[in-house]
Order: C-alpha cells, then structure tokens, then sequence
C-alpha cells in the first residue's frame, strides 16, 4: 500500500518526492551513524561522561538532509532524466555503453556531489565568523 503510493506519487511529481526521500533518508543515515558511532566509541578521559557519547547533533543530521533534498537529490534528477539519457552508443555493445555511462557520470557527478557534500557540509557549520 505504501509503496503504491510512493509510485504514485513519484509519477505525478518526481522532483519533489526524490527530494524529500533524499532529504529523509540522508537524515536518516546521518542520525543511525552518530548514535551507532557513540556506541562502539570508549570514553577517555576527556569525555568520561557518558551522556557526551549518547548526544545527537541534530543540526548536524538537519544539515545532511537540507544538502541532500536541495542539493543532491536535484541536481541528480536533472543529469539522470536530461544528460544521462542521451549518451547511448547503438554502434558499441550493452557493456561498453554501460562502461562509458558509468565512466561519464563518474567524471560529470562525482565532483559535484564531493562539492555539495564536503563544501556545504562545512559551510553550514556554526560559526562565529567567515
């Protein structure tokens, strides 16, 4: 029941259901890494109060969800739907066109999903000054 109407909605309107599912599960994955990372993690010295290691930085987990629905998941939606669709090579075999799409979508995304996620991520940050 839920996935239909997830697919339907997907259908009627792609972008915004793509940015708030990235939105959503970025923030998700953000929130399960702090709170698994404050389980394995032994307190020393500095932090031999134990509430320090159970403390969420929901600005953090908020900051990865704004990156992800309004950074990522658009600019994605865009290269996959407008870019990715046109680079096909009828004259080249099925495993040389995934090899150059693969290739190509490497090379066109990955620096800017580095950018949106290093960048952003740190300029987001709290800050006293630029």
């Amino acid at each position: 029941m839920a996935f239909t109407a997830y697919k339907t909605r997907l259908e009627r309107n792609p972008l915004p259901t793509k940015m708030l599912t990235s939105a959503v599960l970025f923030s998700l994955g953000d929130f399960i890494c702090q709170k698994t990372e404050s389980t394995f993690r032994r307190p020393t010295r500095a932090s031999a109060n134990s509430a320090m290691l159970t403390n969420w930085d929901r600005g953090r987990t908020m900051r990865q969800g704004l990156i992800a629905g309004l950074c990522l998941s658009p600019g994605l939606h865009f290269f996959l739907t407008r870019v990715m669709s046109r680079v096909a090579f009828p004259s080249l075999s099925r495993m040389s066109n995934i090899g150059i799409r693969v290739a190509f979508h490497q090379a066109c995304m990955m620096p800017c999903i580095q950018f949106c996620l290093l960048f952003l991520s740190a300029a987001l940050q709290p800050a006293a000054s630029l």
